[in-house]
């Protein structure tokens, strides 16, 4: 009986070293639904052809969490769950899936319409217990805003007809969101008003009437102390940071050289990158893409560091690591790379249709980090 056993072993031992090294080839786990639930405090999100995947800073660790049509993905501080749009709905759908891939679960309501292709991902408020986005109740009427919750589902937020791409604020007791000023047929830049509201739709606010959405990008956002950054209809546009209670102006960036379609604020709030047409090289389509970095208390353009210079696209994605040495961004033909924020040589980690890094600041089932 003693060689059976020797040889079923040896065969386990080859199997598993097959495993492994599948794994070390194609840079994904071997055991997906086990690596899953032992994940790095700080992850990228991305949407691919097979579905919604995952993947170390480093390009490793690719594992998938949710097959099918999916786009936007978003996670939550708490490292649990992961929201998501079916592309392949006619009327889109918001759904929730667990962070190793298990209990994919629609949460909007049959028959309500989520715009998913104009649509900004859905966001979590900071304990992670909610998630506001946008949808209209049935096809073709107004968009509003909607919150979800384990305990209670979808609830529509009051005084927010009209209502669009809305984030939580860093302390999560307000809601931004945008409401377009003048209805046009020209989604590629649009003028919107910018409110803040509680999430039960009191002290609604207006902040400002002159933000502009050009190439879908969404324009305004929360800095990481509790302003608000958003892009004027200017041409080419400014940065203006504003108070989201009193609405007064706090700061404000001109920018002559660049035309900005996308920004992103460094986690520690001194410095933001910025994709943008750079006018003073023309090309076949207006101008040279570039990323750059600048300090976040600059009054111009004119201390900018560019980083990057080479199959950009308007509509390329942006993000900084937690540490905020590393930039994220994608290209022309959806790759996705990692390059110093310093500026340097870029690393191709994985081909997808949209990133998000995952902050993830609580294990799994465990007390938070310390």
């Amino acid at each position: 009986m003693a060689q059976p056993n020797r040889t079923r072993w040896i065969r386990l031992a080859l199997f598993v070293v097959a495993l492994l090294a599948a794994g070390f080839i194609l840079r994904e786990p071997a055991l997906c639904f086990v690596y899953l639930r032992r994940l790095p405090d700080e992850v990228l999100l991305y949407s691919s052809v097979e579905g919604i995947r995952i993947m170390h800073l480093d390009g490793t660790g690719r594992c998938l969490i949710a097959g099918g049509q999916f786009r936007k993905p978003s996670g939550s501080p708490d490292g649990q769950r992961v929201a998501l749009f079916d592309y392949a709905a006619r009327d889109g759908r918001l759904l929730i899936v667990s962070a190793d891939g298990t209990g994919l679960t629609a949460i909007s309501p049959p028959g309500m319409s989520v715009p998913v292709r104009e649509s900004a991902p859905p966001s979590w408020s900071p304990d992670s217990e909610r998630l506001v986005f946008y949808a209209s109740p049935r096809f073709g009427e107004p968009s509003q805003l909607y919150i979800w919750s384990a305990e209670e589902g979808v609830q529509p937020i009051p005084n927010t007809e009209g209502a669009s791409m809305p984030f939580w604020s860093p302390d999560g007791e307000r809601l931004m969101f945008m409401v377009v000023t003048a209805p046009t047929l020209d989604v590629i830049e649009r003028t919107f008003s910018l409110f803040a509201i509680r999430p039960d739709g009191s002290e609604r606010v207006l902040l400002a009437d002159d933000v502009t959405d050009r190439f879908l990008v969404p324009p305004a956002f929360w800095t990481p102390d509790g302003q608000i950054a958003y892009l004027n209809n200017a041409q080419p546009s400014d940065l203006i940071i504003i108070d989201p209670i009193t609405a007064e102006r706090r700061g404000r960036i001109d920018f002559e050289r660049f035309w900005v379609t996308k920004i992103i604020w460094s986690p520690d709030g001194g410095r933001i990158a910025a994709l943008a047409g750079d006018y003073t090289i023309r090309t076949s389509v207006g101008a040279d893409m570039v990323l750059i970095t600048l300090a976040a208390d600059a009054e111009s353009e004119a201390d900018f560091r560019e980083v990057r210079r080479a199959n950009l696209d308007y509509l390329s994605d942006l993000g900084w690591s937690a540490d905020g040495t590393s930039l994220f961004y994608q290209d022309v033909e959806f790759l996705i790379y990692r390059l110093p924020a310093r500026g340097g040589a870029s690393v191709q980690l994985a081909q997808g249709a949209e990133f998000a890094l995952w902050n993830r600041t609580h294990k799994m089932g465990i007390a938070p980090l310390r």
